[in-house]
């Protein structure tokens, strides 16, 4: 009865709103196995609602050339924005953009020590880590074992952590290691998210 009660919620789990962007243009987003890829997106680029809102600034996510100007400051709605970060001291540039909550994505961020560099910098609120079947990440520091990079954020006090799930798959996470740290999760394809996933946003 648990069981079944536990898949209904699982399928009646409200997604959130997700946008990314080039420039002034909303964009798809896929990952071709090696890299991520922009494609031409329906609907306009629009920020207004309520609702909790994912951002990914694709500028800065493929070339660490954010571009926050293209994205008004809604006080109304909790923004989630991804615009790419190679090097710790880039925070500061995110904060001051001032568009919502910064995440600190680990796909680019030079290891260990510039993400230290950026809690030098300010207390962050939320990481990203990406994930297809395994964690994505240029430096090494952040490939392998997913367990162990959760507990190194918790070392680092971060209390939140956004899952990107670039292909579909989720890793499997310990009940006792999920209940330690906020788990959301952002999705490119269809599917259904774990049961640890806290918030869930679907771009693509």
């Amino acid at each position: 009865m648990l069981a079944r009660a536990s898949k209904a919620a699982e399928r009646c789990r409200a997604v959130a709103d997700a946008i990314a962007y080039l420039g002034v243009r909303r964009v798809s987003v896929t990952w071709d196995g090696e890299r991520l890829a922009t494609g031409r997106a329906d609907g306009p680029l629009e920020f207004d609602g309520e609702e909790p809102l994912l951002v990914w600034d694709m500028r800065g996510i493929l070339k660490n050339r954010p571009a926050p100007g293209a994205m008004p400051l809604n006080p109304k709605r909790e923004t989630l924005v991804d615009s790419g970060m190679a090097w710790g001291e880039d925070v500061i540039d995110a904060i001051m953009a001032d568009r919502g909550t910064v995440i600190v994505p680990l796909r680019s961020l030079r290891g260990w020590g510039e993400l230290d560099e950026a809690l030098s910098y300010a207390e962050l609120e939320q990481v990203s880590l990406d994930w297809a079947e395994e964690p994505v990440a240029a430096h090494a520091d952040f490939q392998g074992d997913i367990v162990e990079l959760l507990r190194q954020l918790l070392r680092r006090k971060i209390p939140r952590v956004m899952v990107n799930s670039l292909d579909g798959s989720f890793p499997f996470i310990p009940a006792g290691l999920a209940g330690s740290v906020r788990l959301d999760v952002a999705t490119l394809t269809d599917g259904h998210p774990p049961n640890w996933a806290g918030e869930v946003f679907r771009l693509g």
